[in-house]
């Protein structure tokens, strides 16, 4: 909360951005959660690749700008475990939560060795496989659950098959992390004590 009067805007709810690379983090406080942020913050260099969430503002990036977006894992985790709680699902859930375990799995072992290497090449390979087998596995569920289509189980089947360019990006660019963690984790303490900051009086 930022409490101070601003022209066109109806709320004194702000947003927390942070930006972090390997050498740097940086936070904004702004008054929109648009693609004007990342926009202004990145200026005029000329292509990079993001590790994001599936937030609106960064596919805008991937259309409008020169960014490609590869989106977080750990996100498509958190779709599956929600299901754990449904009895009817959690077996159907698990499956889809081991499978993106087994990715972190081959990724983590195919990185521990150089790009290029005997060994990186063998891991990369076992990871391409396990990828085309999670590809088939979820193109095969959309035609069986087809008559789900306003299901909550369908919408996050169909997300994960939208997200999938974003997704697969760390295959061919190893040194791309799977997930964004880093990232939430410097948020962490902001979120937690949101309730009790009580918000700023000036911009």
């Amino acid at each position: 909360m930022v409490f101070v009067p601003l022209q066109g805007k109806k709320s004194h709810q702000w947003y927390l951005w942070v930006f972090r690379s390997e050498k740097t983090v940086v936070f904004y406080v702004k008054s929109t959660r648009g693609s004007i942020v990342p926009e202004e913050h990145f200026g005029d260099i000329g292509w990079g690749i993001m590790s994001a969430d599936r937030f609106s503002s960064y596919k805008k990036l991937i259309a409008t700008g020169p960014f490609l977006v590869a989106f977080c894992w750990a996100h498509v985790k958190r779709d599956f475990l929600l299901f754990n709680a449904d009895k009817d699902f959690d077996e159907w859930s698990n499956q889809w939560i081991e499978r993106s375990g087994n990715i972190y799995y081959l990724n983590n072992e195919r990185i521990t060795h150089e790009v290029g290497s005997e060994k990186f090449l063998e891991w990369d390979k076992k990871l391409r496989e396990a990828m085309d087998d999670l590809k088939s596995c979820l193109h095969q569920e959309l035609i069986l659950f087809k008559d789900e289509k306003r299901s909550e189980r369908f919408k996050v089947l169909k997300s994960l098959k939208n997200q999938r360019e974003g997704l697969i990006l760390f295959i061919d660019y190893p040194w791309i992390p799977m997930d964004n963690k880093p990232g939430e984790s410097n948020l962490r303490g902001c979120v937690s004590g949101q309730k009790t900051y009580f918000g700023c009086g000036a911009i």
